[in-house]
């Protein structure tokens, strides 16, 4: 009897250490997959974020251009205020001199 309970016992131990070596191999094995997907993942986020910095930087280029063609045009149409006001003021001595138009003045 005390034979058959020691060989119950040692069989019980062997079951015991093969579950734990099972247990251990598979999360290995499962964290060795997971990390292999952790990194993917990690990959393709560095890879969006890269491209999105890339897009925001042509964004930034784009917008300095479209600045500096704003204030050329500011710029244009401050000058032509000026040239026109000043047309109307030698326009407005000429009539001062001759006499107003004969087409009734505009």
């Amino acid at each position: 009897m005390q034979i058959q309970v020691d060989v119950i016992f040692a069989m019980s131990l062997l079951s015991l250490g093969l579950s734990a070596f099972n247990v251990i191999f598979t999360q290995r094995r499962l964290g060795k997959t997971d990390t292999r997907e952790s990194a993917e993942t990690t990959t393709k986020i560095l890879v969006k974020l890269d491209n999105i910095e890339k897009f925001m930087t042509k964004n930034d280029v784009e917008m300095n251009i479209i600045r500096r063609d704003y204030q050329e045009l500011r710029d244009m149409v401050i000058t032509n205020g000026q040239s026109v006001k000043s047309a109307h003021h030698r326009i407005d001595r000429i009539e001062g001199q001759h006499g107003p138009s004969q087409s009734g003045g505009v």
